[in-house]
């Protein structure tokens, strides 16, 4: 069961964002320091903002959260103006992973996004999240490029 998220959700959102942060520190202590992102502030914004569609999978217990921001990409030299959608995050429990409440969350704001007139959604994949990219290559999203890195110190 799929649903916006409310003002009640808070504290569920927070504990399943950091399970998600507890995965990036981990694969790049470089990028990601220590402690929940989460905050009030934030979630505020997510739950006001009229350019974030953010839901959460419940069925009496929060078990999953996405929300994605709707950017209008104009004027950009070379481009064509468009409405995009971009998955900001999108985490289910961890004790109940690989049961399609992933799915059911990102058909949903992929729904969303439809309603709202948005031609594509974008996201963003660690590489070390090997499983996430064959989750979203499983819902048929397909990646237009790539990021690459050196490192030029080892801090």
């Amino acid at each position: 069961m799929v649903r916006l998220i409310s003002k009640l959700d808070f504290e569920d959102i927070r504990a399943l964002v950091d399970q998600v942060h507890t995965i990036h520190v981990k694969n790049r202590p470089d990028i990601y320091k220590e402690g929940n992102p989460f905050g009030e502030e934030l979630f505020e914004k997510i739950l006001n903002d009229p350019s974030v569609i953010a839901t959460v999978y419940d069925d009496g217990k929060i078990k999953g959260f996405c929300y994605m921001t709707i950017q209008n990409i104009e004027n950009q030299a070379g481009m064509i103006d468009r409405k995009k959608g971009f998955i900001e995050t999108i985490v289910v429990d961890e004790e109940i992973r690989n049961q399609g409440i992933g799915k059911e969350l990102f058909l949903d704001i992929k729904n969303r996004a439809i309603k709202t007139g948005i031609k594509c959604i974008e996201l963003m994949i660690w590489s070390f999240n090997s499983s996430a990219l064959c989750f979203y290559k499983s819902l048929g999203m397909t990646p237009w490029s790539e990021i690459l890195e050196i490192k030029l110190t080892d801090k």
